[in-house]
């Protein structure tokens, strides 16, 4: 039987996973040399680092194998399975995520080719850990918290592969188009006529093309936006944080401080200080 060190499950509120991603378990075991799992397909889509050990993938009658430092992204979709190297069984952090846009993303990351691909060991095992303590302290607020950490994951898969996951030539045109404006200023008060007359299209299929290729509306985009602007001037200047939500287009100090705490888990005073202490950070 594995060791199973943390075990996490999530449900998501009615209806989110319609309309955002979010993270419906996570955990870290370390397997047994007889641990296989094979399926016909399951719910969202499971990603698997290996810490230590080995052990191997197989989907779409493909068998690769996964040592430490690798992820293994498995299309839950179709059949499947993993298992360990029998001879040195791995240890994995894993989450299975759910939401839109996670299929069409792991093809625009990786294609279809092989499921496994390397990333640095110590920024994923801290992204883990603030995954971690994110759901061990339950609150409300707790789905966007975890699709704003699921977002810094891609965020580094994107940065790690060379280009931007918000800029690459998948996205259609006016999505890009909208993605760009955004992007320039996060803390204008964008009006849904105003973000179609830049994609050139109708508000209404403006909408459905952001949805369908970023997994958020236009203005959860903009909301996100605006907490990044938010924490890069909370991180590198010295302004008031009232200064910080007037800069960056929030209504007042208490909607941002709010916004921001159901966002991190922290106010944003203290998530200052806590940036400035460590020594090294995920972003």
């Amino acid at each position: 039987m594995p060791e199973v060190k943390v075990s996490h499950h999530h449900q998501p509120a009615g209806g989110w996973v319609t309309h955002s991603q979010t993270i419906l378990r996570a955990g870290h075991l370390r397997a047994s040399a007889d641990y296989v799992v094979r399926r016909d397909h399951c719910a969202g889509q499971d990603l698997l680092f290996c810490i230590r050990g080995a052990g191997w993938v197989e989907q779409r009658r493909k068998l690769d194998a996964v040592g430490p430092g690798q992820f293994a992204w498995l299309a839950n979709e179709t059949p499947h399975a993993h298992g360990p190297d029998t001879n040195e069984p791995w240890e994995l952090l894993w989450i299975r995520m759910d939401g839109p846009g996670l299929p069409a993303f792991r093809r625009d990351l990786r294609g279809e080719e092989t499921p496994v691909f390397d990333h640095a060991m110590e920024p994923v095992k801290l992204w883990f850990a603030a995954l971690f303590a994110i759901l061990t302290e339950p609150r409300s607020g707790l789905d966007f918290a975890l699709h704003h950490h699921l977002g810094k994951l891609w965020r580094r898969f994107a940065e790690v592969r060379g280009d931007s996951c918000h800029t690459s030539n998948a996205l259609p045109e006016p999505v890009r188009r909208v993605i760009a404006a955004i992007s320039r200023s996060p803390e204008h008060l964008w009006q849904t006529g105003e973000l179609a007359a830049i994609a050139g299209v109708s508000p209404s299929q403006m909408r459905r093309l952001f949805q369908r290729a970023t997994g958020l509306s236009p203005g959860g985009w903009v909301h996100r936006e605006r907490l990044r602007m938010a924490e890069t001037l909370l991180k590198e200047t010295d302004d008031s944080i009232g200064k910080i939500a007037d800069k960056c287009g929030f209504s007042d100090i208490y909607h941002f401080s709010r916004v921001f705490k159901a966002s991190t888990g922290t106010a944003p005073s203290k998530w200052r200080a806590s940036q400035r202490l460590a020594t090294s950070h995920f972003d």
